[in-house]
């Protein structure tokens, strides 16, 4: 899966180690109880926001 902006190529594709990681990651979520399960999720989701907030601050001060 590629996605592209105005010429520039973005690679979405997960590199080996990732898929390796990824594949532990669904054996150990099946291992838990719904309400461990709904709690990474709400971990999860919280650290993605605040990467994205690190990403458009370093967008600011163009440190990207």
């Amino acid at each position: 899966m590629n996605g592209n902006t105005s010429g520039f190529q973005l690679n979405m594709d997960l590199t080996m180690e990732q898929k390796f990681k990824m594949r532990i990651f669904e054996e150990s979520v099946r291992a838990m109880n719904p309400d461990e399960a709904r709690d990474l999720l709400l971990q999860a989701s919280k650290l993605l926001m605040l990467k994205d907030n690190i990403i458009k601050d370093l967008m600011k001060h163009e440190y990207i």
